[in-house]
């Protein structure tokens, strides 16, 4: 069964981008310059002691991070589009945000991959509550984050996920290399 992204978008490749691929191209000899940023988080901060001292509950600032994140991304979807082809961009509806989550595993701490689907739908409080289930739902019975994929898909031999079935001309959605994949 085919998942449908329906309200994904799939829009001409801007030609200001065609230029800074070759600007940035022309970089990739010379070094690389590190930044550092500041960003001033006290209110924020502010705002999850404040609820810790009225509820007792701790807040996760990774899912306020998360929050913000995907909210900015939603509203400027270019910044999480993919490249098809050589003139298309494929505008994602759904923002997927990666974290790593750090969980007990036979007695020891594991850092663990989690994926929060469609994080731009959600607000603070259920990335937050979903974050900690993650962190305490027994192994045998999480899902492993990745890549969306239809029954359709196969693995190919990069082990990555290829297109349909030979004779179709659409891609499979959840593919990483196909529309509607991540």
């Amino acid at each position: 069964m085919k998942q449908q992204h329906s309200q994904d978008q799939v829009v001409a490749y801007p030609k200001v981008r065609c230029f800074l691929e070759a600007a940035i191209r022309s970089t990739h000899h010379k070094p690389m310059i590190n930044g550092l940023l500041e960003v001033d988080v006290s209110r924020a901060r502010a705002h999850l002691r404040d609820h810790q001292a009225e509820t007792g509950e701790s807040l996760s600032f990774t899912a306020f991070l998360m929050a913000c994140l995907a909210k900015a991304v939603d509203e400027h979807k270019a910044a999480h589009a993919m490249r098809l082809g050589s003139n298309r961009l494929i505008l994602f509806a759904d923002v997927d945000v990666l974290t790593y989550i750090e969980r007990e595993v036979a007695g020891q701490k594991q850092i663990m991959p989690y994926i929060v689907r469609a994080a731009n739908r959600k607000t603070f409080l259920e990335i937050h509550h979903e974050i900690r289930a993650a962190q305490v739902q027994d192994m045998a019975k999480a899902k492993v984050g990745g890549p969306k994929r239809s029954s359709s898909c196969r693995p190919c031999s990069s082990g990555r996920t290829s297109g349909p079935p030979p004779g179709s001309r659409e891609g499979t959605p959840g593919c990483g290399r196909t529309p509607g994949g991540r």
